[in-house]
């Protein structure tokens, strides 16, 4: 996905897919966030926003499931709004699988 730099303290670059509604975050630490289900006018809100590390806490995270996906040092793991795990995740061994089940049943239960 293609990202475009942004204007922050906190947020390095930003890249969204309109067609799968996936947002993906990158942080001056180095760490980068995908969330799922992301509204084309939350996208809309961050690219906007006159701090972009503040419409980010307040709209986009905790409210959509999330996957970080490379950087920092924590391991990868699955969130779902309000950064709780999804029980019966798949193990984590294999943490893409456990990011596209998360995707499946975050997709599943708004269908």
């Amino acid at each position: 996905m293609k990202t475009i730099p942004v204007q922050s303290s906190n947020l390095r670059a930003v890249g969204y897919d309109p067609e799968t509604r996936e947002l993906r975050v990158e942080f001056h630490s180095g760490s980068v966030h995908d969330h799922v289900g992301v509204k084309p006018e939350d996208h809309s809100g961050l690219m906007a926003a006159d701090s972009h590390g503040t419409f980010y806490n307040a709209n986009i995270k905790g409210r959509y499931p999330s996957k970080k996906i490379g950087g920092g040092v924590a391991p990868m793991q699955d969130t779902l709004p309000g950064g709780s795990v999804p029980s019966g995740s798949p193990s984590l061994e294999n943490p893409l699988d456990a990011y596209h089940a998360a995707v499946r049943r975050y997709r599943q239960e708004r269908a």
